[in-house]
């Protein structure tokens, strides 16, 4: 059973010809709209949202839209009590997600069939949790994090035909998550923990680096009292996005992929005072972005952002 959502609306640049475009794609209701974790393939966007059942528990379930016609956006939903969580999809190819489910009581990696709704267990293992399929372009291998939410470790999974030849690519301490590969399979970025001082007391900050398997170097590419995250090379991989609190308010930014921001970092949207934007991703030919936004008052939903300056300084 899937549930649809009401109609677009779009934020115009107004006066400005400069100005970013919010366009919102979903419409969910506002106590049931915490939308996030969009991916997008071709024409199709793969995200997770709250089960629009009104019986059903508060659960994330796994949605999908159309770029053409948003306001046909579905969550899905089980026929019965499912006290479990699906979150995280990213595309294998047309047709295919990889995502976590809690559903084992553990969060395990599983593929599912968009048309169909069929599942498949892809990953079991007795190492710990595993959060953020990162499918590599061009191999059936994948990335992933291991342990808890966040802070665990990152493992290469070469070919997911076989369990063998899994490998860590950060060691154990560094926390890390959030990992996504470039467009030639070779370099992964993602996010981790770093300890600070604010006011005198000890806070944690949140920085982006990146490595290239099966080189286990992790290289650092954001510094200082910020809490930056969900990176994302561009389709062409010559930009990284991310999202961060640099600036004093949720913004995109976007750096160069090897000297980071030391090389060239850039804002290129921000959200209203008190809105906070999460997990950003490019459009397929890398000129929009989609972002989860729970500004305006419309609780959090998806928006496309387009008429954007992503030239790096």
């Amino acid at each position: 059973m899937v549930v649809g959502c009401g109609s677009e609306s779009t934020i115009d640049p107004g006066t400005d010809p400069d100005a970013v475009v919010w366009t919102k794609l979903t419409s969910f209701p506002v106590n049931r709209s915490f939308v996030v974790y969009p991916d997008w393939l071709g024409d199709s966007v793969a995200f997770c949202a709250i089960d629009q059942n009104p019986v059903q528990p508060v659960q994330l379930r796994l949605g999908f839209l159309d770029i053409k016609d948003p306001s046909k956006a579905t969550i899905s939903t089980y026929p019965g009590p499912a006290n479990w969580l699906d979150a995280r999809p990213r595309w294998l190819r047309s047709g295919l997600v990889v995502f976590e489910s809690t559903r084992p009581g553990q969060s395990d990696l599983y593929t599912r069939i968009v048309e169909t709704g069929q599942d498949h267990r892809l990953l079991a293992t007795t190492g710990g949790d595993e959060h953020y399929p990162a499918p590599r372009p061009g191999t059936p291998g994948l990335v992933y994090e291991e342990g808890p939410d966040l802070r665990g470790r990152l493992v290469i999974w070469p070919d997911t035909t076989t369990l063998a030849n899994r490998q860590y690519l950060t060691r154990a301490g560094f926390p890390v998550g959030e990992p996504s590969w470039d467009p030639t399979g070779s370099k992964v970025v993602f996010a981790s923990d770093s300890a600070g001082i604010a006011n005198g007391q000890p806070i944690t900050y949140r920085h982006l680096w990146w490595t290239a398997p099966p080189d286990t170097t992790s290289h650092q590419l954001t510094f200082g009292p910020y809490q930056d995250q969900s990176p994302l090379f561009s389709p062409d991989g010559t930009k990284i996005l991310f999202a961060s609190d640099r600036g004093g308010r949720s913004a995109l930014w976007i750096m160069d992929p090897i000297g980071g921001e030391g090389a060239g970092i850039k804002r290129i949207a921000f959200e209203d005072v008190n809105a906070t934007i999460f997990t950003p991703c490019w459009s397929p030919d890398g000129t929009r972005i989609i972002v989860s936004s729970d500004g305006r008052g419309y609780g959090r939903q998806l928006w496309l952002l387009s008429n954007l300056d992503l030239t790096l300084p």
